[in-house]
């Protein structure tokens, strides 16, 4: 009887098993196991696992798995996904990890993670290092593309001893942003970027039983931030908005965001024997930068700064105690420092809409204006203690595998904010400037709602908005036992069937983006309930590998993100009492031909929130028959961001004959993407449509040189050029009592250009 050890989280045959990889395969004999398949999956290879760009940053993303995550950088705060390099949380300094590392692998999981590293509510993303090789190597990457794009890359691996070896890599990447500013204050056009990076490894092999690794990376980010477009507005004065994707612009922006990230990594492993080794792994991270943005209009910018640090151990022990028995134990130590500042300056005009049969700009008009600015210090300690084993038990021919983990988990949050910020409205007509009109108290409560403060040129007196220099300091604690059982059972040679049951948990703590009330109060802890059912097999000779997955998630006090309702670009958060999901993932690989392969990634989404307080009080605003109570409604929460409801990822891969020339390979893919949110509200003009994107890939690999190979790398990007966006925001916007500006991000226009890579 062979051991057999099944992980706890559903691997998915998409991030073990990359096109790329597959088409350097000389059979489909070579075809590694499900488990063990090494690959280069990008970021778009799996349809629900989304890596999303900040609005106004290159250098970080958000990751939404199944639905969750955050879309914030800050240490306070804790993202439901996370993102590692090589087994070391990046937390705030993630932005740049998948460009500049030299890969081996990507390793996604789905549902609560943890079993090692940083507890994960809703799943992880491991970038793999290549690790430092025993034979010289050397590789030489260039790349041209549309946007004036440029890429080098240089990678050198050297034996440096016998039992020593090291592996440095330098790269670099410029490209114009696709959106032109005609401002003659223009730094430049708008998603503008140039980045370096260096890396550097050794490895220490100095007997059998030890390996020590070091590394190290740096990285720097000059860029200005995405152009965010202004693309409709109800109000009177509209101002240039624009539906279609724009080309170029007077907008600018005066100076560029810079962003550097340094990490150090040592490990340690002590091989005892063939079934028992020891672990340690120590890592320090800092990254500091600055963000600015121009958000539709040059009366709307914001920005802000960060500074952060962290510092993680990380213990493990791995042992198979017999051909039955297997287990895992770890602890790990996790601390975090971030130092932050946040402003905005925003300037819009308003009026009503057709509201309760007032015609728009009748019961009120006018210019409001808000700012804040905001400097926020967060430290964050966590300390961790799991544990997993697996169990053959003595029946049904040995087919049977049950394993459980259990983590203890506790987590400490400070967190203190100097906040400074106004709101105004200037009325310039409507009822609102006759105080003698029937209906002055109705505009009054409405525009009052909208924007409590001094109203400048009126006199009149209303609760106060004008808060100047308020200083609040929180703390809290948090701590959670974790359980997961998974129970699997082979049906058939490399065939499986498997149940799981675990709970993920992301600690509460308080949102350094927030108002000053919703950051005062912070937002509880939340947990998952996550139910997996599935299918992971191999079928003619692993010519047909399929997984298929169902899952259920049982969600209490959801850490939903909301816009604030004075300040737009502030992001308050509210938990959600009770929600739900469900969906599917399927998975499907095949050789149709000795040359030809195919594959089809479906992914199925449903997420609803069951009980929610605070969406409630903000729908209660709506009917407006108290006139106290401001219909506003722009801020309900009753969408999930970043959830569409189907997903299609589809691949095909020629791989001709081999000729005296070269390895020539055709890859085109097509990914479709349902129709989604980027925020919680709800609006149907806030909506993202579908969309799909064509991608073409033509390669000629394994050109022989007298010295070394080379390959060559036609690409194209949204062949058919197709005009989507990524990202909707809302301020006001068709909620009958107010107007209100709708702005976005549209997604990259048709890219092409030529790779070449020399190996040797």
């Amino acid at each position: 009887m062979k051991s057999k050890t099944m992980p706890i989280t559903p691997i998915i045959i998409s991030s073990l098993l990359s096109m790329n990889v597959i088409a350097n395969e000389q059979s489909k004999d070579a075809i590694t196991s499900i488990e063990t398949t090494p690959v280069e999956t990008k970021k778009t290879e799996i349809p629900e696992i989304n890596l999303v760009p900040l609005p106004t940053t290159k250098a970080s993303r958000a990751v939404f798995i199944r639905g969750f995550s955050s879309l914030d950088t800050q240490a306070t705060k804790n993202s439901a996904v996370t993102i590692s390099h090589d087994q070391v949380y990046m937390g705030r300094t993630a932005g740049l990890a998948a460009d500049v590392a030299d890969l081996e692998d990507v390793v996604y999981n789905r549902g609560p993670t943890t079993n090692a590293g940083r507890n994960a509510l809703a799943g992880s993303v491991d970038y793999v290092s290549i690790k430092p090789q025993d034979d010289f190597e050397l590789e030489q990457e260039f790349s041209i593309g549309s946007q004036n794009e440029l890429k080098s890359k240089t990678m050198i691996n050297i034996p440096l001893t016998d039992t020593l070896s090291g592996r440095f890599s330098i790269s670099s990447f410029t490209r114009e942003g696709a959106i032109t500013s005609t401002s003659e204050k223009a730094t430049g056009n708008f998603g503008d970027i140039d980045t370096s990076a260096v890396t550097g490894a050794l490895r220490w092999k100095p007997n059998k039983h030890l390996t020590v690794d070091y590394a190290y990376d740096y990285s720097d980010a000059d860029y200005l931030s995405p152009y965010i477009q202004l693309l409709a507005s109800d109000s009177l004065n509209p101002g240039d908005a624009n539906e279609d994707r724009q080309t170029s612009t007077d907008l600018y922006l005066d100076d560029s965001n810079d962003h550097t990230a340094t990490g150090h990594r040592l490990g340690f492993k002590w091989q005892f024997n063939e079934r028992t080794s020891i672990e340690s792994i120590s890592s320090f991270r800092k990254a500091d930068g600055n963000t600015d943005a121009v958000i539709g209009t040059q009366e709307s910018v914001a920005g802000g700064t960060l500074d952060v640090s962290q510092w993680s151990q990380e213990f493990r022990l791995s042992s198979t105690v017999n051909e039955r028995i297997n287990f895992s134990l770890g602890t790990l130590y996790y601390s975090e420092d971030s130092d932050s500042t946040a402003y905005a300056d925003n300037s819009r005009y308003v009026n009503n809409t057709d509201y309760k049969g007032f015609a728009p700009g009748q019961l009120y008009q006018g210019v409001q204006t808000s700012t804040f600015a905001t400097s926020t210090q967060g430290e964050l300690e966590n300390i961790a203690i799991y544990g997993e084993a697996s169990f053959i038990p003595a029946i049904l021919n040995d087919k049977f595998t049950i394993t459980t983990g259990l983590r203890q988990e506790w987590v400490n949050v400070d967190a203190n904010k100097q906040y400074d910020g106004n709101c105004q409205l200037t009325p310039t007509g409507g009822v609102i400037m006759d105080p003698t009109n029937p209906y002055y108290n109705t505009a009054l409560a409405i525009a009052g709602a909208l924007c409590p403060g001094t109203w400048e040129g009126t006199g009149i007196p209303l609760p106060g908005n004008d808060i100047d220099d308020v200083y609040i300091e929180s703390s809290a604690s948090f701590q959670m036992l974790l359980p997961s059982i998974k129970f699997n059972y082979e049906v058939g040679r490399e065939k499986n069937v498997y149940a799981s049951i675990r709970k993920g948990w992301n600690p509460g703590g308080f949102n350094a983006l927030a108002g000053v009330e919703n950051f005062e109060s912070g937002f509880d802890e939340e947990t998952m309930m996550t139910y997996d059912i599935g299918f992971q097999g191999n079928f003619a000779n692993r010519a047909l590998q399929l997984n298929a997955v169902a899952f259920y998630n049982d969600i209490k006090n959801h850490q939903a993100n909301t816009s604030n309702r004075v300040h737009p670009t502030m992001v308050d958060t509210y938990n959600v009492q009770k929600a739900h999901s469900y969906g599917v993932d399927l998975d499907l690989f095949a050789f149709l031909s000795k040359n030809a392969m195919v594959k089809f990634n479906y992914s199925y989404l449903q997420m609803e929130y069951d009980e929610y307080s605070h969406r409630d009080e903000v729908t209660s605003r709506i009917p407006g028959s108290d006139p106290v109570l401001n219909p506003i409604t722009r801020d309900v929460p009753d969408m999930i961001p970043q959830s569409p409801e189907q997903t299609i990822l589809t691949s095909f891969i020629y791989r001709f004959d081999k000729t005296d020339f070269g390895q020539p390979t055709v890859l085109l893919t097509n990914i479709y993407r349902g129709a989604f949110y980027s925020s919680n509200n709800g609006l149907d003009i806030l909506e993202n449509d579908s969309f799909s994107l064509l991608n073409l890939d033509l390669t000629l690999a394994e050109i022989p040189l007298k010295t070394g190979e080379l390959a060559v790398n036609l690409w194209a990007k949204n062949l058919l050029d197709e005009e989507y966006t990524l990202a909707k925001y809302g301020y006001g916007y068709g909620s009958g009592a107010t107007s209100g500006p709708v702005i976005g991000i549209f997604g990259p226009e048709r890219t092409f250009g030529i790779k070449v890579n020399y190996t040797y």
